[in-house]
């Protein structure tokens, strides 16, 4: 019988990255998989075995114009092949939800890469995040930037404070911005 499972982010860890066809998850997302994070896992499966579903659950505050809300940020959702179909990541999300609901979130936000099986959850599309990356050859072409370099590390807290200048952002905590500066191939 499926369970609710008692485990650590490093536990769940393998099964989402393998899910996630061996992405480097725990990198990717230090507020969650890192040392001292303040994100956890909800994960189901067999008591005393590896879970068999997971994702992962980080608690923001979001900071306004108008106040601040305090919303449940869900991702990472993933389910061994062998054992889907069988209500798993459904029971997962009714979890993680739960544990969202109880620590104070408002709101649910979910990535996901297949809308279809969320929005039968009741999730719905409410923006797309979008990612560009520079090519080397066509930074060339671009006028010279007077002052600008790249980061160093030594620039944290300096970028931390620039992020806090923000008026619409996710409240955190400088060393949660030096975590986030540090992901692999992050520039």
């Amino acid at each position: 019988m499926n369970t609710l499972l008692s485990v650590s982010p490093r536990q769940a860890l393998p099964l989402i990255e393998r899910v996630n066809a061996d992405a480097a998850v725990g990198a990717e997302y230090p507020l969650v998989f890192g040392d001292e994070a303040p994100g956890r896992v909800i994960a189901v499966g067999e008591e005393n075995a590896h879970p068999r579903s997971a994702c992962a659950i980080l608690v923001r505050d979001f900071v306004t114009p108008q106040g601040t809300v305090k919303v449940g940020l869900i991702g990472s959702v993933a389910t061994d092949p062998a054992f889907q179909g069988q209500g798993l990541a459904t029971r997962v999300l009714v979890e993680a939800e739960a544990a969202l609901a109880s620590r104070g979130c408002h709101v649910a936000l979910l990535w996901a890469n297949d809308t279809r099986f969320y929005y039968a959850r009741g999730y719905r599309p409410i923006g797309a995040e979008v990612d560009l990356r520079l090519e080397p050859e066509l930074a060339a072409a671009l006028p010279a930037a007077a002052g600008v370099r790249a980061y160093r590390p030594s620039d944290a807290r300096a970028v931390h404070a620039l992020y806090c200048a923000h008026v619409s952002r996710v409240d955190r905590r400088p060393e949660e911005t030096d975590a986030l500066l540090a992901i692999p191939d992050m520039s």
